[in-house]
């Protein structure tokens, strides 16, 4: 369980949402008909967690470094489609009050995602933009020797309140393929604002709740993000993040192991171009 709910930080340190628009990176931007472009990023995180029971109790620290590879398509003017591959390179270090030390190494491909983008009020036609997301992502759980399917779809609405600033919010159900694997249901609110020519500030706060899974209880997630977007040039661009997440106290085993609150970081940079 430890395991699991540092992969819950873990997955929301991976989700920021906003960018320049003119790079087609917010979160309600659809690329045009026969348009592609292509995303590479590196996330390094650290999270922690400490677990107790009658009998012993225990802190996790887990470092990871998540590599990631992307592109998209659009079919056409309402409808644009995607593909990804992650990969995850971790250690998580437990040590007991006993003394004991364990490592767990792991290191792999860790997600393939396939994912499509509906606008259903295009931007331009009023003052909100609508878009509908559905994903399908098979997870890979290394430290548990598991994998399964996520069915996913996210709704969004943004609004261009001026030229320089922008907010969106959106709505997440992600529901997975096996029992032992936990439902979730997130909110997110955040926005850009062009600081200067070339350069972007954009923010996000994520609330979650991470629902009972089989032989575990429920949790929230929250996380917040800050990113700077750096235009290379009106096509290629450089983002750089700051993550802090962390999920609320838990159990599992019919509350035979109590889990405290956790807590990750995360320091990012993402390269993104247009064609």
């Amino acid at each position: 369980m430890t395991s699991m709910r540092l992969s819950a930080l873990l997955l929301a340190a991976t989700l920021s949402g906003a960018a320049h628009a003119d790079n087609k990176l917010f979160p309600t931007d659809l690329l045009a008909p026969q348009q592609a472009d292509v995303s590479a990023s590196l996330n390094a995180t650290e999270a922690s967690a400490d677990a107790k029971t009658a009998g012993w109790q225990s802190s996790s620290k887990d470092y990871a470094l998540a590599p990631q590879v992307g592109a998209r398509y659009g079919l056409t003017n309402a409808l644009m489609l995607g593909a990804s591959v992650s990969g995850i390179s971790s250690n998580t270090i437990t040590r007991y009050n006993s003394g004991q030390r364990d490592d767990d190494r792991n290191s792999g491909v860790s997600e393939y995602s396939l994912f499509s983008r509906l606008a259903l009020v295009p931007e331009g036609r009023g003052p909100y933009t609508v878009t509908t997301d559905f994903s399908l992502a098979h997870v890979i759980a290394h430290h548990s020797d598991t994998s399964f399917n996520v069915y996913g779809v996210r709704g969004t609405v943004s609004a261009r309140t001026t030229d320089l600033f922008r907010t969106y919010a959106s709505l997440d159900v992600a529901v997975p393929s096996k029992a032992y694997a936990a439902r979730s249901l997130t909110a997110t609110a955040g926005g850009w604002m062009l600081i200067k020519p070339g350069v972007t500030m954009a923010v996000s706060v994520r609330l979650g709740r991470s629902m009972a899974a089989r032989n575990y209880s429920g949790y929230n997630v929250s996380a917040m993000n800050a990113d700077v977007i750096w235009e290379l040039n009106p096509r290629t661009s450089v983002k750089t993040g700051l993550m802090f997440g962390r999920t609320t106290a838990g159990s599992a085993f019919d509350g035979l192991v109590q889990y405290a609150p956790s807590h990750a970081q995360r320091l990012s940079v993402a390269l993104h171009h247009l064609y």
